[in-house]
């Protein structure tokens, strides 16, 4: 580039930053770097060949300086940056750039350019550079949350004054939290805020929690003063070095703003390629629902209670990964609005080693119809095509015993001989046959639920034509319905009755869900809601078995229940009679 003529560069994008506008891009100059000794902040003055401006650079660049990447004469293209008035001067913000060239001869001969006086607070901090160098806060007068003299989240450092504001988008909110140490207990919650430069986490602690929990909205727009801006020793979703705790003099107020303003931006990888992550590293998923598992409550090592749902999601990479929503998300989702087919966005995912690659996520996002991506995936998944897909999310199990139904008369399977008082029963697998699954149109096999994600196993009655759950008396407009199936299981050695819970069952009826097959019902057509029975039978799996013994008027029996079916691998069983006959 030292050979090629001055306007290489992009003249008028100096002017541009001057007048505070954010719309032109392309190639600068850097003619001068500073730096605050200790601070971890660089001040850079660019130029377009024509004249110069100085300008920060945002948080997570000043590494380029301190490892030479960037010097005196670089020329970057400048994709990115935030314009805003310090000390009555125009600078900005530079996020995001490219280096075009590493070294080169200056291009021009520019100027500083004149930026018009604006409004300034009387007094700054002094870094202890040159007069005419930039610095950052200052001792400003408290004045009413309005948009003036907003700053950019990516200026933000623990050096900062605390007199500052900022307007950002909430993106996401945690629950609230306890927790308990050598220095007390308390409580906490976080969330993430954005804005045109970039993002950071914010924590509030006991009785701020308090006072804000309810205020705080995700994809709301808020003016924020006041926080205590500190080194991020947590990171993961939010890409930056700083974080911030509200304070007792933390304002925060919800404005009013244009939808567009700090929209969440996306890097969406593809389900395929979460083998290729590093463990509890963040990513952005898109995808379509394949299943939505029950709500489980239980509680952690540590005695907490939680919740938690499993979630498995596929995309058009021909690979589907379970993802595990945690609390107020599982209480939220269910098959009212979450059915399989839905296209999700699942921001700020955690990559999990478990089960080889799985996610975590505590935030979903539904008809993002303003993502392109969102529009690929719901056209790919709604273009009637059959989607067989791989799973990257093996579990693993203790190898249940395999037996025969024979074998385990003979072992008392499931009479608990030590007398347990909280036996769970015991656990075998039977490679067999389903010979006969019962079914009748008076009395289909299933009953029907709240439609309340946490109420889900409740049976709801008719009260005048609505719903009503029968443990906690609300009344619904609609139901759900959940299998409570029997059949027969043959492996050659004997036939038993084994129960199938709602989940097994749809797996068994080839993913019918009750609700349709009661659709069918409702028709009258016995033949058709026959068939939904009769075509699954004679089909052979591997079956994960229950036994448990049961008392009915007295009597003792033992109880089978079908946890889990697995496809045979054929193959593998070809090979395992060869080793057996060889």
């Amino acid at each position: 580039m030292a050979g090629e003529e001055e306007g290489s560069l992009a003249v008028g994008l100096v002017e541009s930053i001057s007048k505070g506008e954010s719309t032109k891009t392309g190639y600068v100059q850097i003619v001068e770097i500073k730096d605050v000794p200790g601070k971890g902040k660089h001040f850079v003055t660019i130029s377009d060949s024509i004249h110069s401006i100085k300008c920060v650079l945002g948080s997570t660049k000043g590494n380029l300086v301190t490892e030479k990447q960037i010097i005196e004469g670089s020329v970057l293209e400048l994709l990115n940056y935030a314009p805003f008035v310090f000390m009555g001067k125009q600078t900005a913000v530079l996020n995001h750039f490219t280096i075009a060239q590493q070294e080169c001869v200056k291009i021009g001969d520019p100027t500083e350019i004149v930026v018009p006086a604006q409004e300034t607070p009387s007094t700054a901090p002094n870094f202890g550079q040159p007069s005419k160098a930039p610095s950052f806060g200052g001792n400003m007068q408290s004045k009413p949350m309005t948009n003036s003299n907003i700053y950019p989240i990516s200026s933000l450092t623990p050096y900062f004054s605390t007199n500052w504001k900022i307007k950002a988008r909430v993106l996401d909110k945690s629950d609230v939290r306890e927790w308990n140490n050598a220095k007390g207990t308390g409580k906490l919650f976080s969330f993430s805020l954005q804005d045109e430069s970039g993002q950071i986490r914010v924590t509030c602690f006991n009785e701020d929690v308090d006072k804000w929990f309810n205020t705080i909205v995700e994809n709301s727009v808020y003016i924020l003063s006041k926080g205590r801006i500190k080194q991020d020793r947590y990171k993961g979703r939010v890409n930056n070095d700083y974080a911030m705790t509200v304070s007792r003099d933390t304002q925060i107020e919800m404005v009013q703003e244009d939808d567009n303003f700090a929209q969440r931006k996306f890097n969406f990888v593809k389900i395929t390629d979460l083998e290729n992550c590093a463990e509890k590293q963040s990513v952005d998923v898109i995808a379509v629902v394949k299943t939505l598992g029950e709500l489980e409550e239980f509680q952690s090592r540590a005695g907490k209670d939680l919740k938690k749902k499993t979630l498995v999601v596929f995309d058009d990479s021909g690979v589907e990964v379970e993802c595990t929503l945690w609390n107020r998300t599982a209480e939220k989702y269910g098959p009212e609005n979450m059915a399989p087919g839905t296209v999700v966005v699942l921001p700020g995912c955690s990559v999990s080693y478990f089960n080889n690659r799985s996610l975590s996520a505590n935030s979903v996002l539904l008809n993002e119809t303003r993502i392109p991506e969102y529009q690929t995936m719901l056209t790919w998944s709604q273009s009637g095509q059959t989607i067989e897909t791989k799973t990257i999310s093996k579990r693993t199990y203790q190898a249940a015993e395999a037996l025969t139904w024979e074998e385990a008369e003979l072992q008392r399977k499931g009479w608990n001989p030590e007398t347990k008082p909280d036996y769970k029963g015991c656990f075998f697998s039977i490679k067999g046959t389903v010979n006969h699954i019962p079914h009748d149109m008076e009395r289909p096999p299933w009953y029907r639920s709240c439609p309340l994600s946490a109420n889900r196993l409740t049976k709801v009655e008719e009260s005048n034509g609505r719903w009503a759950c029968t443990r906690t008396g609300e009344v619904f407009d609609e139901y759900l319905c959940r299998y409570v199936l029997r059949f027969e299981l043959s492996d050659g050695t004997d036939t038993k009755i084994v129960n199938a819970f709602n989940d097994v069952a749809q797996e068994l009826l080839g993913g019918q869900t009750a609700q349709s097959v009661e659709e069918i019902q409702q028709t009258g057509d016995e033949d058709r809601f026959s068939k939904c029975f009769t075509e699954h039978t004679f089909q052979t799996y591997e079956f994960i078995i229950r036994a448990k013994k049961d008392t009915y008027n007295d009597v003792e029996t033992v109880k089978y229940a079908c946890i889990r079916l697995n496809k045979l691998d054929y193959q593998k069983e070809a090979a395992d009679l060869l080793t057996k006959l060889g």
